[in-house]
């Protein structure tokens, strides 16, 4: 990321600066201060070395990163100001992979900071998945003609991240609770401005106003992606230009007997979607036109267990509500089970960059990715390059030379691996996906959704 870059090059020059004996008396000398951060296991997870895992220091637009030593810590030498911390590791045992993920929100480093005392973080583990969210595309773009926002050609992309097909029973989706900067995040009475989460302790997340499933079972070729359009699963080209054309989704939330019958959101899906694939709809919540969040999603991805997602989304014992706030249905959330989660990504809007909260707990989403709004951006995962270039004959498919990142903005982000997923799969080519249970690792900011790019 270019702005990382400048900062991280602008923070070593402001350190050589303060570090050094300088004759001129006038110029100020920076005030740094030593932070520490260690890391741990949970309690009860397996022994294993914390060494070489990644550790980020952020506050606004500066971020600091380092590799942790053989103990599980790292010492940073950073200016005063209010802090976050987020940590990341990878195991692999055979074909299974585990990855571990941490944060600590309002780190405050102020005069009064001891540099003794270590931040502590507790490393949460979980394993990697065989069907990930590949894309969201919930932003928008700007019709030049009435100068509002295009979003009712959002859609997200679920992949199949594996050799072996994928056959999901009771599959849902579902957004966590509040936008992600702390006035909104925290209106929602499930965090507060500590960054707190009430459930964080616990093996729950709360899920918004509405849970969406599959009819019958969500079957997912080896290495192939499927389409869910959000809205309307029509050529909103004709509608727009540069638009979305969805009409041959492979999936549609269209569900008005649920209660989601804004017909500006829903219209009718396109005759070459067969009814089988219409998503249904629990509405347990306030509204009626539920969509992602065009700024800051905060997507889930899930397979119930013991019961199909409408009879967990129906049921009295899952429901909760914050306390005081009983029977208030704008805050009746669901809790579901975090271990029934598939996959799970956070983004953060890049206006808000500094203004942010975590809602997803560290085991289902270790870090973020920051995206914009009406400016034609998607979120897209990165592509494993070691992983994939080690599948047989595959790497003379590859096409490399990727050109669709966002460096060139603030905050933007591009694929570090500089393959082109998309190209590459026209061409033959098998993509393995980076899940390491981080948005931050594992996403960048697309110039434009993968469903425009041209063959």
């Amino acid at each position: 990321m270019k702005t990382r870059i400048y900062t991280l090059a602008m923070a070593l020059i402001l350190m050589t600066v303060a570090c050094n004996k300088i004759n001129d008396s006038k110029r100020p000398e920076l005030d740094l201060q030593k932070v520490t951060v260690r890391l741990e296991l949970a309690e009860g997870q397996a022994d294993h070395s914390l060494a070489g895992a990644n550790v980020r220091l952020i506050s606004g637009e500066m971020i600091y990163e380092q590799k942790t030593e053989e103990d599980g810590s790292t010492v940073f030498q950073v200016p005063l100001g209010l802090y976050s911390a987020y940590a990341s590791a990878r195991w692999s045992t055979g074909n299974m992979g585990t990855v571990l993920n941490g944060s600590r929100e309002e780190i405050v480093v102020d005069k009064n900071w001891n540099p003794e005392e270590a931040i502590v973080i507790r490393m949460i583990a979980s394993t990697t998945k065989q069907v990930i969210i590949k894309e969201m595309y919930t932003g928008g773009m700007i019709d030049p003609v009435t100068t509002k926002n295009y979003t009712k050609d959002s859609y997200f992309k679920l992949y199949n991240n594996s050799g072996v097909e994928a056959r999901l029973k009771n599959f849902g989706m579902a957004v966590a609770p509040g936008a992600s900067n702390k006035v909104s995040a925290t209106m929602w009475e499930t965090i507060n401005y500590k960054g707190e989460q009430c459930y964080a302790a616990e093996n729950w997340i709360p899920l918004h106003q509405a849970v969406w499933y599959v009819q019958g079972e969500l079957i997912i070729p080896p290495y192939s992606d499927v389409v869910i359009a959000m809205c309307g699963a029509i050529d909103h080209s004709l509608t727009l230009p540069g638009a979305i054309d969805l009409s041959e989704a492979d999936y549609v939330h269209y569900d008005p007997e649920s209660g989601m019958e804004q017909g500006y959101m829903y219209p009718a899906p396109s005759e070459k979607i067969p009814a089988s694939r219409y998503m249904k709809c629990v509405l347990y919540g306030m509204g009626f036109g539920w969509i992602l969040p065009i700024a800051s999603p905060a997507l889930l991805i899930f397979t119930t267990e013991g019961m199909t997602p409408a009879e967990f989304a129906k049921s009295d014992a899952t429901t909760f509500y914050p306390k005081g706030l009983e029977d208030d249905i704008m805050f009746r959330f669901k809790r579901l089970d975090r271990s029934w989660c598939l996959d799970a990504v956070e983004a953060f809007e890049i206006k808000s960059a500094g203004e942010n909260i975590k809602r997803l707990t560290p085991d289902l989403d270790g870090g973020y990715i920051y995206q914009t709004w009406s400016q034609g951006h998607s979120v897209y995962r990165n592509v494993d390059k070691e992983a994939t270039e080690a599948i047989p004959g595959n790497k003379e498919k590859l096409v490399y030379g990727y050109q669709y990142g966002t460096e060139d903005i603030e905050f933007g982000s591009t694929d570090p691996s500089g393959i082109d997923a998309e190209a590459s799969m026209r061409n033959g080519a098998k993509i393995i996906y980076m899940d390491t249970n981080n948005s931050t690792n594992d996403f960048h900011l697309r110039k434009q959704p993968s469903l425009k790019d041209k063959a």
